[in-house]
C-alpha cells in the first residue's frame, strides 16, 4: 500500500481523522492542537516522505479491527443519513471524497472479516447513490465484495474531477528583459502541444512572469479580458529592438577600429569589396553578420548592410555548402482518400537481412490503405520476378487488383518486368516516393512494427528470422489498429479472426448433417454492417491524420515553389576510400530547376543541363531567392 495515499485531498479529512493519520505513522498528537496545525503537520510530512526524506510505514490495525470498524462505521451512518436527506449537488465533491478516504482506511486492515466487507458494500452504494446511480437490487443478489478490489470498484462509480494545469511545470518564465516573441512563440507552442486551454493559461499568467514583466502585469491585469489582448500588450509594451541581430540607424557603423576614418566606396567597386572580404580563403565564407562587421571595420557605404546580404544570399559556395538552420519545410500531406480494403496498396522491401537455414534473405511488404491489412513474403532474392509473383499470386488473384499502387524507387518497382505486370491487370495509378523521403510510405511504418516483432523472437541466431513470419502476420492483422479502432482482419473479412477451436465449443449434440452449429443469420448480419463500419473507419482514419498533423506541424513552415524556379536540392553523398572521397567535404546542395509540382510537398527537378533528376519532398528543397 502506498503510505503516502489518503484516498482523498487532506482538506476534507476531519480533526480525528487527521490524529489518526499522524499516530498510525508513529507521530504523538497533542489534543490542543487545532485542526488546521494537524492537516499542515500532515501535509508536511507526506512531502517529506515522498522526497525520500522520512521513511515511514503505518502501523498494522489488526489489533484494533474492532475499534476500527466501529469508527468507520459511524462516519459511513453520518453520509448515509446526509444523502438521505435534502441532497446539495455541491457537496457531492466533499461527500465522495469521504467515501474515498473511508474505504482507503479500510483497505488497511491485515484481516478480513464479514463486517468489513459489509462496511464496503454500504460506502460503494453511497457513492452509487451520490453519482445518481441508485442501485434497487436486493443484498441477496449482490455480488460479494473482494478486498483487494475495493479501490477499484469505486473508482468505476465516482466521476473524475476536473483536469489541472500547472504553469511551473512548463519552466518558463519572462522577465522583460528578453526577447518577447521568442517568449510568446514558446508559450504557444507548449499550449498546443500539452492542449491547455487559454483560459487556463489567461487565469494562471502571472506564473509565467517575474521581476519588471511581473509589475507590469499586475498594474494592468484588470483591464485584460482574454489570453489574447494580455500577449498583445505585452508584445506591445516589451518587443524592444534585437540588438543581437540587428544595429540601430544612428550607430550601425561605429564600430572599434584601429582607425577613425573609414574609406567611402563608390558603387562600382564595392562588389570587388566585397568579394575580397567574402570569396578570399581569409574571410572564409562567413555569414552576413560576420562579413557585415568586417567589411564596416575599414570601409562606409550607404545600404552597406543590405549589399552585404544580397551578396551573401547569392553566393553560390554558401548555398551548396552551409547547412539550413530554420524550421524544416513542407507541412503535412493530405490523408489518402481510400473508400474499402484492397482499393490502394503500399509495397516495400526489407532487407538484405541474414541469410535463413530456408536460404531467404528479404521479406516483401504488402500494406492495404484503407484496412492496414498486412502480408509478408520472405524472399531467397530481390530480383522483379519474386517480386511480381508475390503480388500476383498473393494480392491480385486473391483480394482483387487495386487501383492504386505505392512503392519506393527501388529498381524492381521500376523494371521492365514490374510495369508488364502494372499493364497485365489494368492497374490504373502508380506512385513513386520522392527520393530519399521513405516515410511517405505506409509499409515504412509497418517495417517498424515488423522489425521489431522479428527481433524479439530471434535472440541471438538472426538466421531463425523467417521462422515466425506467418505467426507476426497473423498477430498484425488480428491486432485494433490504433487509427481505424478496428482489426485489419475483421475489415478484410468481416469477421473476427478465430484462433482458438474451443470457441466453436457447445454442450448440445451436433448433427452429423448440419454444418455449422452457430447462428447461420449473424455472419450475414455482420457483413450487412460492414457498411456502417467503413463509414466509421474513415472518420477514424481522418481524426488520427488532423491529430498527427497537429504535432507534426508544430515546428514545420509552409513553402511555395514555382515551376521554372531555381532552386537548390539536397545532396547526399557517400564517402568512399578508395576514390579519396569524403562526404564530410562534398557539397550540401545543388543547383537545379523546379520541372514540375506534383503537391504541395513534392516537386520533379532538374539540373541546369536539362537532365531529370526525379521527384523530391519539399524538406529536401531549398528555395533560391
Amino acid at each position: 500500500m502506498d503510505v503516502t495515499s489518503l484516498g482523498c485531498p487532506i482538506s476534507y479529512l476531519l480533526k480525528d481523522e487527521l490524529a489518526h493519520e499522524l499516530q498510525i505513522r508513529g507521530f504523538s498528537v497533542e489534543l490542543e492542537k487545532s485542526r488546521d496545525d494537524l492537516r499542515k503537520q500532515l501535509t508536511q510530512l507526506i512531502k517529506l516522505h515522498r522526497r525520500g526524506s522520512v521513511c515511514f510505514k503505518p502501523e498494522s490495525s489488526e489489533c484494533k479491527e474492532e475499534e476500527e470498524i466501529a469508527v468507520c462505521t459511524a462516519k459511513v451512518e453520518a453520509i448515509e443519513k446526509e444523502i438521505t436527506g435534502d441532497f446539495i449537488a455541491r457537496s457531492a465533491p466533499r461527500l465522495v471524497a469521504r467515501c474515498n478516504y473511508l474505504i482507503n482506511r479500510l483497505s488497511r486492515l491485515d484481516v478480513s472479516s464479514e463486517g468489513r466487507r459489509n462496511l464496503c458494500s454500504r460506502i460503494i452504494s453511497c457513492l452509487a447513490i451520490i453519482d445518481g446511480g441508485r442501485s434497487e437490487a436486493s443484498s441477496d443478489d449482490e455480488e460479494e465484495v473482494k478486498d483487494v478490489n475495493v479501490s477499484q470498484s469505486c473508482t468505476k462509480i465516482i466521476y473524475q474531477p476536473a483536469k489541472t494545469y500547472n504553469l511551473n511545470s512548463l519552466n518558463l518564465k519572462f522577465k522583460g528583459d528578453s526577447c518577447v516573441r521568442i517568449f510568446t512563440a514558446r508559450l504557444d507552442e507548449l499550449i498546443v502541444a500539452r492542449d491547455i486551454p487559454e483560459e487556463v493559461v489567461f487565469k494562471g499568467f502571472s506564473d509565467l512572469l517575474d521581476g519588471p514583466a511581473l509589475s507590469w502585469y499586475r498594474g494592468n491585469k484588470t483591464s485584460f479580458k482574454n489570453y489574447q489582448e494580455v500577449i498583445d500588450s505585452l508584445v506591445e509594451d516589451f518587443d524592444n529592438p534585437d540588438f543581437d541581430h540587428k544595429l540601430l540607424s544612428k550607430n550601425k557603423y561605429n564600430l572599434t577600429s584601429a582607425c577613425d576614418w573609414k574609406q567611402v566606396v563608390p558603387e562600382d567597386s564595392r562588389k570587388e569589396i566585397l568579394q575580397k572580404l567574402h570569396d578570399e580563403p581569409s574571410a572564409g565564407h562567413f555569414g552576413v553578420a560576420k562579413t557585415h562587421k568586417r567589411v564596416a571595420s575599414h570601409y562606409f557605404w550607404p545600404s552597406m548592410f543590405q549589399d552585404v546580404k544580397k551578396y551573401v544570399a547569392a553566393c553560390e559556395i554558401c548555398n551548396c555548402y552551409k547547412p539550413i538552420n530554420t524550421a524544416q519545410a513542407g507541412l503535412m500531406g493530405q490523408p489518402r482518400q481510400v473508400t474499402q480494403p484492397w482499393e490502394a496498396i503500399s509495397c516495400d522491401l526489407m532487407g538484405p537481412l541474414p541469410v535463413s537455414s530456408n536460404r531467404n534473405q528479404f521479406l516483401f511488404v504488402v500494406s492495404d490503405y484503407f484496412s492496414k491489412y498486412t502480408l509478408l513474403f520472405p524472399l531467397r532474392s530481390s530480383v522483379t520476378k519474386h517480386i511480381v509473383k508475390c503480388l500476383e499470386k498473393g494480392v491480385f488473384l486473391l483480394h482483387g487488383t487495386p487501383k492504386i499502387i505505392f512503392c519506393d524507387n527501388g529498381p524492381q518497382f521500376v523494371s521492365k518486368e514490374f510495369q508488364e505486370l502494372i499493364k497485365k491487370y489494368n492497374v490504373p495509378h502508380i506512385f513513386y516516393n520522392p527520393r530519399y523521403h521513405p516515410q511517405t510510405n505506409q509499409t515504412e511504418r509497418v517495417n517498424r512494427d515488423i522489425g521489431r516483432a522479428i527481433a524479439s523472437y530471434v535472440r541471438s541466431d538472426h538466421r531463425k528470422w523467417d521462422q515466425n513470419i506467418s505467426e507476426i502476420q497473423c498477430a498484425i492483422n488480428t491486432a485494433i489498429h490504433e487509427g481505424t479502432k478496428f482489426s485489419p482482419y475483421s475489415l478484410v473479412h468481416g469477421r473476427d479472426m478465430i484462433l482458438d477451436g474451443s470457441l466453436y465449443c457447445s454442450d448440445d449434440p451436433i448433427d452429423p448433417n448440419q454444418v455449422t452449429i452457430v447462428d447461420p443469420t449473424s455472419f450475414s448480419d455482420s457483413l450487412g454492417n460492414l457498411k456502417n463500419i467503413f463509414v466509421s473507419v474513415r472518420a477514424n482514419l481522418k481524426r488520427a491524420h488532423e491529430h498527427n498533423s497537429k504535432y507534426y506541424n508544430l515546428r514545420k513552415r509552409p513553402v511555395q515553389l514555382q515551376v521554372g524556379q531555381f532552386a537548390y536540392k539536397r545532396c547526399f553523398p557517400l564517402s568512399s576510400a578508395i576514390k579519396h572521397f569524403s562526404a564530410k567535404l562534398a557539397p550540401k546542395f545543388e543547383k537545379c530547376i523546379i520541372s514540375d509540382k506534383h503537391s504541395p510537398v513534392v516537386y520533379s527537378l532538374k539540373s541546369l543541363d536539362g537532365k531529370d533528376l526525379g521527384k523530391f519532398h519539399i524538406k529536401d528543397i531549398v528555395r533560391y531567392d
